[in-house]
């Protein structure tokens, strides 16, 4: 299987398929790679937790025996930020004076989590800042869980092999590809 996982990950990075995580046109809060197997099948995840107009989160897939390998779903509006019931923009929220004011904010239309004031406590903050905070402080709170993640691609669940928030990504922006990453050659050894 070793040879078909880093083959599948080559032809999708060729393919402009694959992420590239140092974008400087996407700001990236955060990604989540997940490594699911059994004795016949694997499937790998990436989430990318990034920001355009909102919060985004893309979901990537590659896997032994799924449909289309990438970028299977992006869920857009990922967080919503309420302030007294009213759902504010991420804009509104940096240029209001917003301190001790009742603030939530809403993940995936499912997960809520009180604003506390320390968040707001600065002068000036910018989108990344506030929202990297935020997710130190939630992390978890901010992925999907397994049975999202195998949704997005209609395939039976298999178990957690691997998981990770921190890996050596290949420079896909400079013809680097994944079989030539150790981190990539050392999950094809688990698959």
């Amino acid at each position: 299987m070793e040879n078909n996982f880093l083959k599948i990950l080559d032809e999708s990075a060729i393919n402009y398929d694959f992420p590239m995580l140092d974008n400087e046109n996407i700001p990236m809060i955060a990604c989540k790679l997940s490594l699911y197997s059994d004795t016949i099948e694997w499937i790998l995840f990436i989430e990318i937790l990034s920001i355009r107009q909102s919060v985004e989160n893309n979901v990537y897939a590659y896997g032994s025996n799924i449909d289309f390998q990438g970028l299977q779903f992006c869920y857009d509006d990922y967080l919503k930020v309420y302030s007294n019931g009213q759902i504010l923009g991420l804009g509104e929220l940096i240029k209001k004076e917003i301190e001790g004011k009742n603030l939530k904010i809403c993940i995936n239309e499912r997960k809520n989590i009180d604003l506390s004031a320390q968040y707001m406590s600065f002068n000036k903050l910018d989108e990344n800042y506030l929202l990297r905070s935020i997710y130190e402080e939630h992390s978890e709170e901010f992925w999907l869980d397994k049975e999202e993640l195998f949704k997005t691609i209609s395939k039976p669940i298999l178990g957690l092999l691997f998981e990770t928030e921190a890996w050596e990504h290949p420079d896909i922006a400079n013809e680097k590809l994944p079989s030539t990453s150790p981190f990539f050659q050392s999950l094809a050894k688990k698959s």
